[in-house]
């Protein structure tokens, strides 16, 4: 994590609004959560869309045209800002 990153005060994933388009600032998990993440293609800096966030339930996000489905407990670990990209 640079210095900056860690002065950004984000939301967490599966605080986000449906449409929404996010861009990750940190990864509050342990190594296992986020080799999974990166093995996905889904790192720091991303930007990605919520297509769909249930409460207390599975977060379905896209980036570059691919879907994945995040657990909420993963989804709370990632932390995102708004970004104005659509």
């Amino acid at each position: 994590m640079n210095s900056a990153a860690k002065y950004i005060k984000g939301f967490p994933l599966s605080l986000a609004d449906k449409g929404e388009m996010v861009k990750i600032v940190s990864l509050w998990s342990g190594r296992g959560c986020k080799a999974r993440l990166i093995s996905l293609g889904i790192d720091i800096g991303d930007v990605i869309e919520v297509l769909q966030c249930r409460q207390h339930g599975t977060v379905l996000i896209s980036k570059d045209g691919a879907r994945y489905v995040i657990g909420c407990g993963m989804a709370h670990k990632i932390e995102v800002i708004p970004d104005s990209r659509k």
